[in-house]
């Protein structure tokens, strides 16, 4: 670790006020020479989505290049109904509260 850097042992995946925390998200805090910051973090979408079918990855494969629902339907010769079930399965699996933050968690760390 870098001089001056110093990392709390502790890392919590709750809040006080009760708040809801996506699955998966890590709070740590570090010391950056006498200072108190807060890191946040999430995991690999494959370790906190081991269920996710193959349909749903290939869903996921184009969600991540920014295709609409409509374009991913098209693509995948399925209606449109059917692909926002899967994306919103995805959602639910991962703990993303949007298509955006299940885009980021998956930008972050790979799938």
């Amino acid at each position: 670790m870098p001089k001056g850097i110093r990392r709390a042992a502790e890392k919590t995946s709750t809040v006080e006020d009760g708040a809801s925390i996506p699955r998966g998200l890590v709070a740590e805090r570090l010391e950056i020479d006498g200072l108190a910051h807060v890191a946040f973090s999430w995991a690999a979408a494959e370790e906190l989505a081991p269920a996710v079918t193959p349909g749903e990855r290939a869903v996921l494969d184009l969600l991540l290049t920014g295709a609409s629902n409509a374009q991913i339907a098209r693509a995948r010769g399925a209606s449109p109904r059917t692909i926002a079930n899967q994306v919103a399965s995805l959602l639910r699996k991962v703990g993303a509260g949007s298509r955006y933050e299940l885009m980021a968690r998956c930008a972050s760390g790979g799938r």
